[in-house]
């Protein structure tokens, strides 16, 4: 887990008000696991006492995060919060698109700082 995702995994233990050992497997594991969709209805069940709009907010920063979008691109499975395999990804094109605007955004932050 990179420090990054650390620090969102530490943030949704916060957020569940929960110690971080105790968050659903999908999130603990040591690599990162795509999310089902819909994930956020298992999460509201598991934990009644979260806010679903922060829990929204929460993960719609996790799954554009470039770790996040990398792993879709991989066409990596789709996981429940117990960590269990719910199949195939079907369309990668968004993650895709996400990710060249990242980069492109990244390269010409380095381009200005060199010029």
């Amino acid at each position: 887990m990179n420090p990054f995702q650390s620090a969102l995994v530490a943030e949704l233990a916060t957020i569940l008000k929960v110690p971080k050992e105790s968050l659903p497997a999908v999130f603990i594991q040591s690599r990162c696991k795509v999310l089902k969709v819909g994930i956020e209805h298992d999460i509201y069940a598991r934990f009644p006492a979260a806010d679903p709009a922060v829990v929204r907010a929460w993960l719609e920063r996790y799954t554009q995060q470039d770790f996040y979008l990398r792993r879709i691109c991989q066409g990596m499975n789709r996981h429940d919060l117990d960590g269990n395999d719910c199949g195939k990804i079907g369309d990668k094109r968004y993650a895709k698109k996400l990710l060249a605007q990242m980069s492109a955004r990244v390269t010409g932050e380095e381009k200005r700082r060199t010029a």
